[in-house]
């Protein structure tokens, strides 16, 4: 199954962890920076939000632009990353590349 491999290589390059919002209100200069972690916390400079609730979900049924997704394994590396660089420079990548780098 395409889906499923297409899956673990997504979740495996996941970093970091869930931004929760703890404060729903904010001001300027007044609210502070990491407050609950730190005595000299910062005031906050400036404020920009984005409400992107249900964004995902809309999107992640629907197929990428270039079609639905394919996964395939070299066993060559040379052979992998010169393919990979050739397609990325005739712009006929969409998608990603996973590099094994030793």
């Amino acid at each position: 199954m395409p889906e499923e491999a297409s899956y673990k290589h997504l979740k495996v390059a996941v970093s970091g962890g869930p931004s929760i919002a703890f404060t729903h209100y904010h001001d300027v200069e007044v609210t502070k920076i990491r407050s609950h972690q730190y005595a000299a916390a910062k005031p906050c400079k400036r404020i920009l939000g984005y409400d992107a609730d249900a964004l995902y979900l809309s999107t992640v049924m629907k197929d990428m632009p270039c079609g639905k997704e394919k996964v395939t394994d070299y066993k060559d590396p040379v052979e992998a990353a010169q393919l990979a660089r050739n397609t990325i420079l005739a712009g006929e990548l969409c998608g990603f590349v996973k590099c094994l780098i030793n």
